[in-house]
């Protein structure tokens, strides 16, 4: 049975995640991940969704959005699976599935689940990038934009994440300087080897079950 047992409503805070069938990878190179981007984009006008945060890594992506019309995200997802899906199988001659069963979804339930989901996805291409300073270079996550990395102003690239609901978390007075040491701090633990107590109990539990129901871990 497909993994499914959310009944989405506006004002929602939703964490998608979904991985390439097969664990293969859904991104082949930077072309797929601009295109997806820009997917991700035109769907979320059209269906009326804020874009919270995002990663892409090259064989699965995590987001988290919010619903704000009555057009839900299960609608909003079909047309992004189904376009990229489209473009992915014409551009590579490839026949059959590209992602693995449908795609997932966790409710996010409180300002904390936000919080830490945002700095798990933020930190899931650090094995990519290398280091922190890699993480902040690395194209295809919403991570520069929280932290104004000076990255954005160099390559042009324009903003498109809402990021009032998280940083409105941090310190008023530099908000996106505290969520640099929010991240680099769990970051520092992941190399020490004690990644999963940057999480609080509640949220590792609930995060970590989803993401193991869902396929990914």
């Amino acid at each position: 049975m497909p993994y499914r047992n959310v009944q989405f409503v506006r004002g929602m805070y939703s964490h998608i995640f979904t991985r390439g069938n097969d664990k293969k990878k859904i991104f082949i190179d930077d072309y797929d991940c601009e295109y997806f981007l820009g997917k991700l984009i035109e769907y979320s006008r059209e269906c009326q969704m804020s874009i919270i945060c995002y990663a892409l890594m090259p064989n699965h992506l995590h987001f988290i959005i919010r619903q704000n019309a009555d057009i839900v995200v299960s609608t909003f997802m079909h047309k992004l699976s189904g376009s990229y899906a489209m473009y992915f199988n014409k551009r590579y001659v490839h026949v059959g599935h590209v992602f693995q069963g449908r795609f997932k979804s966790k409710t996010v339930k409180d300002d904390d689940y936000l919080l830490h989901l945002s700095r798990y996805i933020h930190l899931n291409p650090l094995d990519i990038a290398g280091s922190m300073n890699g993480l902040e270079r690395y194209l295809w996550s919403s991570y520069a934009e929280y932290v104004r990395s000076p990255r954005l102003i160099q390559q042009r690239i324009k903003p498109i994440c809402d990021k009032t609901a998280i940083l409105d978390l941090m310190d008023p007075l530099a908000p996106d300087k505290d969520y640099r040491s929010f991240i680099e701090d769990a970051a520092s633990k992941i190399s020490s080897g004690s990644g999963q107590e940057t999480y609080p109990q509640a949220v590792r539990d609930s995060l970590w079950k989803s993401l193991a129901k869902g396929g990914v871990l």
